[in-house]
């Protein structure tokens, strides 16, 4: 239900968890992570993907409401509170069916930048690791990623 590994990030013990659930059931991989190791909502840091978000922004939020994100409310609903930092990725804005647009491989320029907007989510996880929320928050919630048409930064 949930693939796990272990990980030292600057001296921080970190536990990293990939629910292998439909996103829409990420609650129940909470559930198993508080069950076997004591994980609460506060030591949470949940990374997501976001269509209200255009490709290139990265929002990070110490608390807050699902945003009409599925796999957020189901945490929300499992941890039975908001209060959980979390990394909202932008891959908006949507064009045609959501379904077609979440579901379907990126392609082209959209893929170079989706790849390029993964390393900044994974610095900032690691800024907010590191240095704490509101470190991260005043960096990152600024930034808008620009890529180049090489697809580096």
């Amino acid at each position: 239900m949930v693939e796990l590994a272990r990980a030292t990030i600057n001296n921080h013990s970190t536990l990293l968890a990939r629910p292998l659930t439909y996103m829409n059931r990420s609650g129940g991989s909470y559930l198993y992570l508080h069950r076997e190791y004591g994980i609460e909502p506060s030591d949470l840091l949940v990374l997501v993907d976001d269509i209200n978000l255009p490709m290139g922004a990265i929002r990070i939020r110490e608390s807050g409401g699902d945003g009409g994100h599925n796999g957020l409310l189901s945490l929300i609903q499992a941890c039975e509170t908001e209060e959980f930092t979390r990394i909202r990725m932008g891959i908006g804005p949507l064009t045609g069916d959501m379904t077609d647009f979440v579901l379907d491989p990126l392609r082209g320029e959209d893929a170079k930048r989706f790849v390029e907007q993964a390393k900044v989510m994974a610095e900032a996880a690691e800024a907010v690791i590191i240095k704490g929320e509101q470190f991260a928050m005043n960096y990152y919630n600024q930034r808008a990623i620009q890529i180049n048409h090489e697809g580096e930064l």
